[in-house]
């Protein structure tokens, strides 16, 4: 295991590819198991980082610092992708792109603008604190954790199309707008829009959840909600709930003006009214 840091420039050829010896601080490009820095602190430690060939190495960490203001990897062509990375640490707001098999991704900051920084892969934590992520089709979560650093509705702005894998997500800040199914999903802040696919368990403690439908009938297992708001209002479209369990002050709200929403068994309330459409077959325990 050995630290190795990117210092660009290729020993003044101005050559910015990752595979380039003389662009790292140990005279070779990075080997299997090292930990590897982009910090900016070289004189030319903020040129970009071309990915020509994909570094076929087990990384241990891959840290990329605030001051690094260079771009690492290509959205349209090839991104960073190892073998895979133990951790990855990512405080960059330049556009950065990975894709690989990652144990722990923590994203303190990353870019504001859409589409920059873009995560792809394999992971068994991620972790979201900051900045505008999105996450690519096909990618897999085992574990996601969208948080905040300031600004618990802001920081984070989360973007996760069809054809993800998430087993388990834990919401407690930022703007997160999902469109696949999620195993257990815990909610102690922020706002998730659940645009599609099924949840299995929800357990809400505060924050907004807006449960939503793309056309398709998909299905809310069990709803246990013991604060924050509970909406699915904002849409037309049949939504499908199994069993919902709600704790004042929990605001729930399954008025869309359609009747179509389906709860399969008695919502059991304890100080909750949860508020339906007139005419509604919704049974209230």
């Amino acid at each position: 295991m050995a630290v190795n840091v990117y210092i660009g420039n290729g020993g003044g050829a101005g050559d910015e590819t990752w595979t380039t010896n003389a662009n790292w601080s140990l005279g070779v490009a990075p080997v299997a198991n090292d930990d590897v820095v982009f910090d900016g602190q070289a004189t030319d430690g903020n040129q970009n980082c071309t990915i020509a060939i994909n570094p076929a190495i087990a990384l241990d960490s891959l840290t990329v610092g605030p001051n690094y203001t260079g771009t690492i990897g290509v959205a349209a062509g090839l991104k960073l992708s190892p073998t895979s990375i133990g951790t990855l640490y990512l405080s960059h707001t330049a556009p950065f792109y990975v894709d690989t098999t990652i144990t722990a991704a923590i994203i303190r900051d990353a870019s504001t603008t859409v589409g920059e920084c873009e995560i792809d892969g394999i992971y068994t934590d991620l972790v979201i604190h900051k900045g505008n992520v999105t996450i690519v089709t096909g990618a897999t979560m085992l574990r996601l954790s969208v948080n905040f650093v300031s600004s618990r509705r802001t920081d984070a702005v989360v973007t996760i199309p069809a054809g993800c894998v998430i087993v388990g997500a834990t919401i407690a800040g930022g703007a997160t707008v999902n469109s696949s199914p999620i195993g257990d999903l815990r909610m102690f802040g922020g706002e998730l829009t659940h645009a599609a696919g099924d949840i299995t368990t929800l357990e809400q403690a505060a924050g907004t959840l807006n449960y939503e439908a793309d056309g398709n009938t998909y299905t809310l297992g069990l709803a246990e909600l013991w604060g924050g708001t509970f909406d699915a209002s904002n849409d037309p479209l049949p939504k499908v709930i199994d069993t919902m369990i709600a704790w004042r002050p929990a605001i729930v709200d399954l008025a869309n003006k359609m009747n179509n929403i389906v709860v399969n068994n008695p919502i059991v309330t304890f100080g909750v009214s949860p508020k339906v459409d007139e005419n509604s077959t919704i049974v209230i325990a």
